[in-house]
């Protein structure tokens, strides 16, 4: 399946921006890859997932555990970095709160033509 996203930024350097996922029928695993192409070097890029479910980083994969269940999500470690950023939300009134954990994915180079490939295992 590919996925067309260059409308959905009002980025005016951003030429080309789509996504393939691939689903492994035998294996389970998801493929996904995002491509961008842009007019000159951006000054950021950043790929975003978010879980309510705190992952943790470990050598060129997150990991998301919950309720019994695990899930990996491999990345080129060479080629990007991995951070986790927390949000906190009100929900219900004031006295409750939601916690989003905001998996980022950033390249370690800018380059005018970037591919970012995750694996779900």
């Amino acid at each position: 399946i590919r996925y067309d996203f260059n409308a959905a930024y009002e980025i005016s350097t951003l030429q080309k921006l789509h996504r393939d996922i691939r689903f492994n029928e035998i294996t389970g695993e998801v493929d996904l890859t995002d491509v961008f192409g842009f007019a000159e070097n951006p000054s950021s890029v950043i790929e975003r997932y978010v879980t309510e479910f705190e992952p943790k980083i470990e050598d060129g994969f997150v990991l998301i555990s919950a309720e019994g269940a695990e899930s990996k999500l491999c990345y080129d470690k060479n080629v990007w970095d991995a951070s986790i950023y927390v949000e906190h939300h009100a929900r219900g009134g004031e006295n409750h709160e939601c916690i989003f954990y905001c998996i980022d994915f950033t390249p370690k180079s800018l380059e005018k033509e970037l591919t970012f490939t995750l694996k779900i295992k």
